[in-house]
């Protein structure tokens, strides 16, 4: 009894300090059409970031110096928020907001891992969601939201194909009568015609036409995901609503929420051995200019 109060009072205490900071950030705007103008330019400023086409490539620049280090197997886990719209006052603020977050998804209640941080002006941190026990999957679920990294276009499928008329033609069947090659026989079928049909308008998620698509793909690629890098204020907004929050709480049913909470002693966090595979310690000191 006195653990489950300690559980659920640390729970109440963790959703309470994220919900006061988060009545301070306001809800970020799906990009409006009139905006995608700016998400595609390519000006920058020297030591910030000003698009989200330079935030991916940043992310996708810090992903290929770890892959020199990392397995693919620990790569699957490495995620990325961008900061880069955030004010450069209230960054800290953000960032703040995030880690608290996050350690609310770890089930040892007595670990507590602070994401990397850093870029220029501190416009990135990289998430190893290995470290708060998060499935990819859970990630990518919410990716699938995405408005300022993705987009959605209308795909439709042309398939060409051969089909039967009503109408009739004579054809030569390669034999002849009496072996008389002067002879060939002669039968009749009905004609073919080729006709191009298209498939109906189906939606599909791709990488925003204002990323810059080699970096895009490559750090897609590295990371095995569609969805390598979210924005920060949105993934805030967004990752707190459910059914999103429970995914990354890996809760699905009333015993995992169980099990989760610590009410089952045989499966409570600290009957089990803790497993801390994660990136590195001098991997995240020396890759790029990240801390943490």
């Amino acid at each position: 009894m006195r653990r489950m109060r300690s559980v659920v009072l640390a729970a109440i205490t963790a959703v309470w300090l994220a919900a006061t900071a988060l009545m301070a950030v306001p809800p970020p705007a799906v990009p409006e059409a009139r905006d995608r103008v700016r998400l595609k330019s390519d000006n920058k400023v020297e030591g910030t970031l000003r698009t989200h086409a330079d935030a991916d490539d940043l992310a996708a620049l810090d992903a290929q110096l770890l892959s020199k280090t990392l397995s693919k197997a620990e790569l699957y886990y490495i995620r990325y928020l961008d900061l880069h719209n955030i004010p450069p006052s209230n960054r800290q603020n953000y960032y703040d907001i995030i880690s608290v977050i996050l350690n609310g998804f770890i089930k040892e209640r007595n670990a507590i891992v602070t994401p990397a941080w850093g870029g220029p002006d501190n416009t990135m941190i990289r998430v190893n969601l290995f470290d708060y026990r998060i499935d990819p999957k859970a990630w990518d679920k919410l990716g699938e939201q995405d408005p300022y990294f993705h987009q959605i276009i209308l795909k439709q499928d042309v398939v060409t194909k051969e089909v039967q008329t009503e109408e009739l033609e004579w054809y030569k069947t390669g034999l002849y009568y009496g072996s008389d090659i002067n002879k060939p026989e002669w039968k009749q079928r009905y004609k073919t015609k080729q006709v191009v049909e298209t498939s109906k308008p189906v939606r599909k998620q791709v990488a925003a036409g204002w990323l810059h698509k080699d970096p895009a793909g490559e750090l897609g690629v590295l990371l095995q995901t569609n969805f390598p890098i979210l924005r920060a204020d949105w993934f805030i907004t967004n990752v707190t609503l459910e059914p999103n929050y429970s995914n990354f709480l890996g809760i699905k049913t009333l015993d995992d929420l169980k099990k989760f909470g610590g009410f089952d002693r045989r499966t409570a966090p600290e009957a089990q051995p803790r497993r801390r595979i994660a990136v590195r310690a001098d991997v995240i000191s020396n890759a790029f200019f990240f801390q943490s």
